[in-house]
């Protein structure tokens, strides 16, 4: 029975997914303007990678290290659910997405590890066939909020 359950699992979940999109994963880096630090804005740069589960759900992975340049710097590895809620006659796909993982600030000369986590929103406009271009804004704890902007390949 347990068998059975899974190969429906498998059929109702996976394979609608690897014929319903033209692209399953994508990889992605990107410049952003951030608050992550106590005493001015900071300047990043964020790698991002994630799997396309269903047509409208993603799974993945990315890296943002920013600093203000004045002692303070924060690298923040997070996992990230993407709901894609809504794609307009360009292409164009609209995104609510949650992140959770760590941030470690990096202050005088210590490491302090916190909780991360946040919500991001955003528009993946596709460039061709492969590439995309992703403006964002992202809120959340500790940090008070970013506005970026992601290029990537999709494959």
């Amino acid at each position: 029975m347990k068998k059975l359950l899974i190969v429906l699992l498998f059929l109702i979940i996976i394979l609608p997914a690897a014929f319903s999109q033209d692209r399953l994963m994508s990889a992605g880096f990107g410049l952003e303007w951030n608050m992550n630090s106590h005493h001015n804005f900071a300047g990043g740069a964020v790698a991002s990678f994630d799997y396309a589960l269903l047509p409208y759900l993603a799974l993945g992975l990315s890296v943002t290290g920013s600093s203000n340049f004045n002692g303070t710097s924060v690298l923040e590895p997070t996992v990230h659910g993407r709901f894609y809620v809504f794609e307009n006659c360009w292409g164009h796909k609209f995104f609510a997405q949650y992140d959770l993982g760590a941030f470690l600030l990096m202050e005088n000369q210590s490491t302090r590890p916190l909780l991360d986590f946040g919500f991001r929103g955003g528009m993946r406009a596709p460039l061709g066939t492969t590439f995309y271009l992703e403006p964002f804004g992202r809120w959340g704890y500790p940090f008070a909020f970013s506005l970026g902007l992601m290029a990537g390949n999709r494959f």
